[in-house]
């Protein structure tokens, strides 16, 4: 829920925080303020205060990227909350036996941000961190998500009206499924806790059989994950 008198300041060093660090490499400037929308001076210093603090770096060619002090910071936070040491095992167990791609994921305004990804033929040492943000409108994580946001949600972050209707439907079924024709794959997505704040999704091709299992299996992952407290 948004504070009574919410700081905007802080609001756009995190969004020009975490543009920086989604971006494939160092970003520039100009560039990042266009793509956050936001003024090139503002965009500017705030990315200067942020390499400051070490959050990010900036090359020789006056570009930033992460910072080792946004590493410590994020070691501390999953040192903290026990998050990634409670999903991953049950994440790589999930992925062993339904054989699909498995992640877990967080809706971060119009992206969704995947903390740990589980694929075939992939050593389980790389899962966190090995997907950037994805759009939310491919992302089944993404779309049921979507459905448990606060009224004009979507509308604060340019998301189709279609979609938050996608999203209200997926919430009151309880899972969300998308299909992708383009690639030949389909995901499915579960809640974790009420609200949910994370949730699990599975990829890859199944058919219309299997998605029943495929749910209760993930499911079953979701509601031992939230009987731990996972914030």
């Amino acid at each position: 829920m948004l504070p009574a008198q919410p700081n905007q300041s802080l609001i756009d060093g995190l969004e020009v925080l975490l543009g920086a660090v989604d971006a494939a490499e160092p970003v520039g400037v100009r560039e990042l303020a266009r793509r956050l929308g936001l003024e090139t001076t503002r965009t500017q210093r705030l990315l200067g205060t942020l390499a400051h603090l070490g959050l990010l770096h900036r090359t020789d060619n006056g570009r930033y990227g992460p910072g080792t002090g946004l590493h410590v910071l994020a070691a501390a936070a999953t040192a903290a909350n026990g998050l990634l040491a409670k999903a991953l095992p049950e994440l790589d167990r999930l992925q062993r036996a339904t054989k699909m791609t498995v992640a877990l994921g967080s809706l971060w305004r119009d992206r969704v941000v995947y903390l740990a990804v589980f694929a075939k033929d992939r050593d389980p040492l790389t899962a966190v961190g090995a997907s950037r943000s994805y759009p939310i409108q491919r992302s089944s994580i993404g779309v049921l998500l979507l459905g448990w946001q606060e009224p004009g949600y979507a509308a604060a972050h340019g998301i189709a009206p279609a979609l938050e209707t996608q999203g209200a439907s997926a919430r009151r079924r309880g899972w969300s499924l998308i299909d992708q024709p383009t690639e030949q794959t389909r995901s499915l997505a579960v809640p974790i806790g009420d609200p949910p704040r994370l949730a699990i999704g599975l990829s890859g091709s199944f058919s219309d059989a299997r998605i029943a299992d495929l749910r209760d299996q993930a499911t079953a992952v979701a509601a031992r994950l939230a009987s731990q407290d996972i914030p």
